[in-house]
């Protein structure tokens, strides 16, 4: 599992935001919480880049889980770094179930996370088993 530090994060610090990647036989799971900066969504998305490339040359194409349901709703300047990491990485066969738990970051990941085989789901468990069917 790769965990990138938050950078300039306080040990006081109520929630501290996280993006951990794990590797799974036929997927990625990837785990976010809390508020991020776009710095530290560079730093993630950089050791996310070396991972799904590594999945695509032994598998042909990339699964992600991307379980988001302790993460909340980005800065815009955040934001716009995830949708240019999103269209970066990803390729037109590749696949990405996104797990949320609220509307308005539904509604954000909508729009920023560009990926052509992409799916929203409440549950990590549905979001699992469209990913591997």
């Amino acid at each position: 599992m790769t965990a990138v530090p938050p950078a300039g994060v306080g040990s006081m610090a109520a929630e501290v935001p996280s993006l951990e990647i794990e590797a799974r036989a036929a997927y990625l799971r990837v785990v976010g919480k809390g508020l991020w900066s776009p710095a530290f969504v560079d730093g993630h998305f950089g050791a996310l880049q070396r991972q799904v490339e590594e999945l695509r040359e032994r598998c042909g194409s990339a699964r992600v889980l991307v379980n988001l349901s302790g993460a909340t709703i980005q800065p815009a300047d955040t934001a716009e770094r995830i949708r240019h990491w999103t269209g970066l990485i990803y390729q037109q066969r590749d696949k990405v179930a996104i797990v949320l738990a609220s509307s308005l970051l539904k509604s954000q990941m909508r729009r920023v996370a560009i990926v052509a085989d992409r799916e929203l789901f409440l549950s990590e468990a549905n979001a699992i088993a469209w990913l591997t069917a």
